[in-house]
């Protein structure tokens, strides 16, 4: 795009220099579910980890430890603990969006009128602390009631593992076609994958509040 060429020397030592955050960046995409980035994203991305990492290794001078060689010998210690300082950072931003925390400080701040994540995740970890069932109805008209233990970060391709209540042992049961009939499932859990096409979702009290009113 800019006709940007490096020489082999100078592209060697972007490379080396961008490696911690290039690792924190795949870390924090595998445990976060972030969507692949373009190169240039990605180049970006890895950049900015990079200012803590190195941050960090300076803060460790006092060990020996320094974020670019100034002369001697190269401490392979100083890579090691880049790549350990990169999977720290990567894992814990990893966490950080999985739980959409980025977008929850940013929907406090107003900046955005999104959920945590998207409306899918929100709407399962909402359930999990008032300990909500989930009523999946499927495409086929058949129902599955149980509690969620599982579900998937992405809305496009659902999702979910009901497992047996916490409290009372009710299994997953699943309905027919009316909503009728409920089969109790012997097993610890069912799987609900999108090939079973999840059309809707309705989150109930449990089985042991629901009989209490």
């Amino acid at each position: 795009m800019w006709d940007l060429q490096l020489s082999g020397d100078i592209a060697l030592l972007v490379g080396i220099a961008l490696l911690p955050g290039a690792i924190a960046v795949l870390v924090r995409n595998r445990l976060g579910g972030v969507k692949e980035l373009g190169a240039w994203l990605f180049m970006i991305h890895a950049a900015v980890f990079d200012i803590p990492v190195f941050l960090a290794l300076l803060a460790m001078r006092p060990w020996g430890l320094t974020p670019i060689s100034t002369g001697g010998d190269f401490k392979w210690v100083t890579l090691v603990a880049a790549g350990m300082l990169a999977v720290f950072f990567g894992a814990v931003t990893g966490r950080w969006a999985a739980q959409g925390t980025w977008q929850k400080i940013l929907f406090k701040l107003g900046w955005t009128k999104k959920g945590k994540l998207n409306a899918w995740v929100d709407a399962f970890q909402y359930a999990e602390k008032e300990d909500a069932w989930a009523y999946v109805y499927l495409r086929d008209g058949r129902r599955l009631l149980g509690a969620p233990k599982y579900y998937s970060s992405d809305s496009e391709s659902t999702t979910v593992f009901l497992v047996r209540g916490p409290t009372s042992g009710e299994p997953v049961q699943i309905f027919d076609k009316n909503g009728q009939n409920p089969i109790p499932q012997t097993g610890s859990g069912v799987l609900i994958t999108p090939a079973a096409e999840i059309t809707l979702v309705s989150f109930l009290d449990p089985p042991e509040k629901a009989s209490e009113r």
